[in-house]
Order: C-alpha cells, then sequence, then structure tokens
C-alpha cells in the first residue's frame, strides 16, 4: 500500500508541474500576442496619419459657360 501511495503522490506532483508548466507557457505567448497586435496597430496608424489626403474632387457646378449653353 504504501508503493502505491506513493506512486500517487509521484503522478500528482507530474501533473501539477505539468499544469503549471503548460499555463506558464500560454500565458508568455498570450502576452506576445498582445504586444505583436498592438504593435501592428500602432504601426498601420501610423502609416493611415502619414498618407496624405486625396485631392479634392473637381467641382462641376452650373458655371458661367453652362448656363450660357442653357440660355440659347
Amino acid at each position: 500500500m504504501p508503493g502505491l501511495l506513493r506512486a500517487v503522490a509521484a503522478t500528482a506532483v507530474v501533473s501539477g508541474t505539468a499544469t503549471a508548466t503548460r499555463n506558464a507557457v500560454n500565458r508568455k505567448q498570450a502576452e506576445k500576442n498582445v504586444a505583436a497586435y498592438s504593435e501592428a496597430q500602432q504601426h498601420v496608424q501610423v502609416e493611415q496619419a502619414a498618407q496624405a489626403p486625396p485631392p479634392p474632387a473637381a467641382c462641376r457646378s452650373a458655371g458661367p459657360e453652362r448656363r450660357r449653353d442653357h440660355a440659347a
């Protein structure tokens, strides 16, 4: 019976250590992912801010030339 109890205890220790290690690795990877996502968002915002706005569209309102065409 003591051998069985010792084996169960050893298995519990190994299992607990594996769980703790897995959780630490997952947490570290999640931190890396958050940092990479934040950096990518910042990069996109900087690029968008650096782009010049498009030139204004030409206004095709009824100017004097068009009024003469319609007046005749």
